[in-house]
């Protein structure tokens, strides 16, 4: 498959991560979107979480149009929290912190249970995966170390200046962006563009990033922390080494659900 010619950027979650991009790209990099801390004279917010668990009535207030009956058995999570950083503050005032620093700091065992935290602190998993008490010691540690959880299902702003490097190394002059539904394609000459300029042209739900001459793919997917980087095996060795990514190398096994065995999911699922 030509995931150009088809479109088809992201794996499904029981495909194989490399089975997806064969043929197309020798090599996947599983990237962290990284955690990160505003300077102290900037450091006005309060929230180091942009999403946070609302009430029934909270959501019938804010959505007047889409209002729930209060006896549906369901959390709900909201990510419209005035509290939190914007992308401007993060670019010009925040600091990445590694996930390696995170685990070490919550004491986690890997960087599986430190996804699993995550991924528990937006509702992302049915009750039978979800890990509270993970979830619990992640954000006792980032209200004690002042240290903000990234958002989900973006290219957040720090991983953006990165991939804007990336390709000013690699001597990309044109880039093509499309959105998560592929309604929108757009070429972005980046030659003379700023951080700021860059981070502004890529909007929120714009998932896939890639160079004219389809060497390097970066995609994301909703409620994932992480982000692919899709290259042959020499351009890899060209985009890692300065260390402006964090992450692993997808093996033949990896799959976007990697915190998660099949084995794991059904036997959490049989004693639900």
């Amino acid at each position: 498959m030509n995931i150009f010619t088809e479109r088809n950027f992201y794996p499904s979650e029981d495909t194989p991560i490399k089975a997806h991009y064969a043929g197309i790209f020798d090599s996947v990099f599983l990237a962290f979107i990284p955690f990160f801390r505003l300077d102290e004279e900037h450091l006005s917010k309060t929230s180091f979480q942009k999403v946070h668990q609302i009430t029934f009535p909270q959501f019938n207030s804010a959505n007047p149009d889409l209002k729930l009956p209060e006896n549906i058995n369901a959390d709900i999570y909201s990510n419209d929290n005035p509290d939190y950083p914007t992308d401007a503050e993060i670019l010009k005032y925040g600091t990445p912190v590694g996930w390696e620093e995170v685990r070490q700091g919550c004491g986690f065992a890997s960087y599986v249970e430190l996804n699993k935290a995550l991924t528990t602190t937006i509702g992302g998993y049915r009750a039978e995966l979800k890990r509270q008490d993970l979830a619990d010691r992640l954000l006792e540690y980032a209200l004690r170390e002042r240290i903000f959880l990234p958002e989900e299902g973006k290219l957040d702003v720090l991983s953006k200046r990165s991939i804007l490097k990336t390709f000013g190394r690699l001597d990309k002059g044109l880039v093509i962006v499309e959105d998560e539904y592929l309604q929108k394609k757009e070429y972005i000459d980046i030659r003379s563009i700023t951080d700021e300029e860059f981070c502004e042209r890529i909007s929120y739900k714009d998932y896939y990033i890639y160079d004219n001459d389809q060497d390097v793919l970066f995609a994301v997917d909703w409620d994932d922390f992480f982000f692919l980087i899709c290259s042959s095996d020499s351009t890899r060795d060209e985009i890692l080494p300065d260390g402006d990514f964090e992450g692993f190398l997808c093996d033949a096994n990896t799959t976007v659900y990697w915190e998660y065995s099949d084995a794991e999911i059904q036997a959490a699922i049989a004693t639900g």
